[in-house]
């Protein structure tokens, strides 16, 4: 194996991991993963493989991360090497047939090129507005109205360029030099989308091998190949570029346009660092003009980065690749000083306010649990690989986070609580339980902040194991659910759907069971995406027929107040008729009734178009929807009574149901509320607890000075004295605080308190205190503090 070569070992690869193909390295499959695998039993039969080795690389890491019957004999025929042909079973065919990645081995090289080319160019701009005395002002973000992340790279990089500098200081930037600092923020933004693009879509196996025509115009390869294009002519000037269409290409049929953007790329890397050299050579005939008069050796006042990169390549002749690199750990480390620490991609802190939004709603949500009468659970937020493979559809396969141990294990984080709690009662064979659990998941999805969408998030999970009679438990878990919503003031709807109505339905239009599931994950998104979309990738990318399509069209539109609903629904003959639609029928009806008793049926809206992409789900689904707002769904579940048999091999079905709430979507709605009532924009009674969380704190603070008593002492067996009862309070850490400052404090932190410790009143052992809601105050016995506060 080639140091720093890829060892392949099911965890996700990136494009920049596969970039070190192009430099000569390896790849091979992880040794204690090849010890695991055994021969394929299935018969087999020898297909062509492509042979660009990004490509057999790219398929061999998701053969072994998602075929749980990977064979050995295909990996030891792959390992490291390329074979024009390969034995495989048909089943297996789909990891090696792949068009996204014929696309994405081909575009790779491209993105490489232009990745050596960022530093190469940025060099070039700064070391031209050395040569020709252009104001490093100019390298300043306030010269620039939008700013992206990459021109604030470009305009960083610049600044460590020209730092110190004694010629960037005289002319103007010419339009001319403003357009290329920006087109060289905009390469590196473009480069960072196809690398997000390309990671996911190298990530992922589709299900569907024979799809080739791609509609994602504004996103995905095709529309970020020709971003890269256009980009890439901007820079390149005068150089012939390829050009495509991109609202008419297929996937094999933009392979000759990526081939020749390849050999585009690799000129434009190679003239521009010819024109770095170029300019290299002016500064150079520059330093020799200011020493021909003779005398001590004069170096030209450039900025500190311009010195580093002259003295390189006057001394040195590195490659574009070895260049590249140099000057990226030189803008790493120059800019390394100006950095400021951010948080992660869909990640959020919590600061105290947030802290209390959290805890109020936790309460809520918890004491609704507690009175339902289930205990709490915890489970860990990894487990093993092969517990949450295939559990959560085509669409949730691809948001996992996966992680490999040093022992080679291969784990993930978990996904929702739903699996891990199945697997706990898998493995504890527990027949009868009700649970809830409060914790994080985590979702490598592209997040929607002000929509409450987050990579790591809170789930708090309701759950019930165990046999019941048809829909009783069912009906107590939506039950959960609209009490909850309802003491968090939520204006809301809960759609239910039964999965084998919803299946029903699909066999009666037509539609193949074994696309029963695909299916229903594109009719998932009717709640975000119009019927006419979604129409058209159940044709074009799942294979129905546009009879079958338009049949399901009809059946989706039902929806309504679960009584009226069912009215129609046992009226259609079709479905009478339908031995497994007549049954879910009558099973709909008893939970009507239930919710009737419940009283909450008028919460419930019965619609056909929900299908809730999981694959666990097996019998009635539900999904919380906030109206009129923008965090739309809040909470989802459903019956799910195979999940827990799947997974300790049992051939018996274990009965169970439950719900997850989405908190930090409910935090996204209470937070502002809270902020509109803090601002006395609205006056929501829902909150008023929130903006009074140190309503009956206490700060301990002093008046003056004293010769006869250690004040700060004092004031600390106060609170000693307070923390003793329960009551919360606090003082200042200073020997002498400012008596308007300590005030002043109180009065910001919202507490009510404040008790003056003074040397007249301790020579009584009295002290006084204040209330600093109706700023009235008296002196009391200092022993009897804690009975004042408490009494008021």
């Amino acid at each position: 194996m080639e140091k720093h070569g890829i060892t392949l070992n099911g965890a996700d690869l990136s494009s920049s991991d596969l970039s070190r193909l192009l430099q000569g390295c390896a790849f091979k499959v992880d040794p204690e993963i090849v010890k695991t695998l055994l021969p394929s039993t299935e018969p087999c039969a020898e297909y062509p493989l492509h042979s660009n080795p990004l490509y057999v690389c790219i398929a061999l890491n998701n053969y072994v991360k998602s075929n749980p019957k990977a064979s050995v004999d295909v990996i030891n025929s792959l390992n490291g090497q390329i074979q024009p042909k390969i034995p495989l079973p048909e089943s297996d065919l789909k990891y090696f047939d792949q068009d996204t990645y014929k696309i994405a081995s081909e575009l790779i090289p491209s993105l490489y090129n232009l990745s050596l080319l960022a530093p190469i160019y940025d060099s070039f701009l700064g070391l031209t507005m050395e040569a020709e005395n252009i104001d490093s002002s100019f390298a300043n973000e306030e010269n620039y109205s939008l700013i992206s992340q990459g021109l604030k790279n470009t305009l960083g990089n610049l600044q460590s360029i020209l730092h110190d500098s004694k010629m960037a200081k005289k002319n103007p930037a010419s339009e001319s030099l403003i357009e290329s600092i920006q087109r060289s923020g905009a390469l590196k933004d473009v480069i960072e989308d196809t690398e997000r693009i390309l990671d996911k879509e190298i990530n992922t196996v589709s299900s569907n091998v024979k799809k080739t025509l791609v509609k994602r115009t504004s996103t995905g390869l095709i529309k970020t190949f020709n971003d890269l294009v256009c980009v890439s002519a901007g820079i390149a000037g005068d150089l012939q570029t390829v050009n495509i269409d991109p609202k008419k290409q297929k996937f094999i049929d933009i392979l000759p346009s990526l081939l020749a953007f390849q050999v585009f790329t690799k000129e434009l890397l190679i003239n521009s660092f010819a024109q770095l050299k170029k300019t290299i050579d002016q500064l150079t005939q520059f330093e020799a003009k200011i020493n021909t008069g003779g005398g001590k050796p004069r170096q030209i006042q450039i900025g500190k980065g311009s010195r580093v990169i002259y003295q390189l390549l006057k001394e040195t002749t590195p490659t574009e690749s070895d260049l590249s690199t140099s000057l990226l750990k030189l803008f790493s480390a120059k800019n390394e000083e100006r950095r400021v620490p951010k948080i992660a991609k869909g990640m959020r802190d919590y600061a105290s306010e947030e802290m209390n939004i959290r805890e109020y709603v936790f309460t809520i949500i918890r004491t609704v649990f507690k009175k339902h009468m289930a205990d709490e659970l915890d489970t860990p937020v990894m487990e093993l690989r092969e517990t949450l493979t295939g559990k959560y559809g085509e669409e949730g396969s691809k948001l996992i986070y996966n992680i490999a141990d040093q022992g080679g294990e291969l784990l993930s984080l978990r996904y929702d609580l739903t699996v891990p709690f199945a697997r706990y009662v898998a493995i504890n064979r527990i027949s009868n339980w009700k649970r809830f659990q409060i914790g994080k998941v985590y979702r490598r999805d592209q997040p929607q902040m002000k929509r409450g969408r987050y990579r790591e998030f809170y789930q708090c999970d309701f759950d019930i194991v165990g046999v019941g009679a048809v829909m009783a438990q069912d009906a107590e878990v939506l039950k959960i659910v609209v009490e909850i919503l309802t003491q968090l003031e939520f204006n809301f709807v809960v759609k239910i759907n039964h999965r084998k109505l919803l299946d029903s339905f699909l066999d009666i239009s037509g539609c193949p069971s074994d696309k029963f599931r695909t299916v229903s994950s594109s009719i998932d998104k009717l709640d975000k995406e119009e019927w006419a979309k979604v129409r058209i990738e159940l044709i074009e990318e799942k294979g129905i027929s546009e009879d079958c399509a338009n049949k399901i069209g009809e059946y989706v539109k039902i929806n309504g107040n679960p009584r009226q609903v069912l009215d129609i629904l046992k009226g259609m003959e079709v479905l009478q008729k339908h031995p497994v639609a007549s049954k879910v029928l009558e099973e709909l009806e008893k939970l009507v009734n239930y919710v009737e008793c419940f009283g909450i049926i008028e919460r419930l809206n019965l619609d056909m178009s929900l299908a809730r992409g999981l694959d666990y789900y097996t019998g009635l689904v539900y999904e919380a929807v906030v109206i009129d707002g923008q965090v739309g769904s809040i909470a989802g579940g459903g019956r799910y009574d195979e999940l827990i048999m799947r997974l300790n091999n049992s051939n018996q079905p274990t009965p169970a149901v439950g719900v997850s709430l989405g908190v930090e979507r409910l935090f996204t709605v209470i937070e502002e509320r809270y902020k509109a009532a803090k601002s006395g924009a609205a006056a929501d009674q829902s909150v008023q607890s929130l903006l009074k969380t140190k309503a009956n704190s206490v700060l301990i603070a002093q008046a003056g000075s004293s010769d006869r008593f250690n004040l700060m002492q004092e004031r600390f067996k106060i609170c000693s004295l307070l923390w003793t009862r329960g009551i919360n309070a606090e003082t200042s850490y200073k020997e002498k605080s400012d008596p308007k400052g300590q005030a002043g404090y109180a009065s910001q932190q919202g507490i009510r308190w404040m008790v003056w410790v003074g040397d007249s009143e301790l020579a009584e052992g009295k002290a006084k205190i204040k209330d600093l809601t109706t700023h009235t105050e008296e002196i009391v016995a200092i022993e009897t503090i804690p009975d004042f506060i408490l009494a008021h």
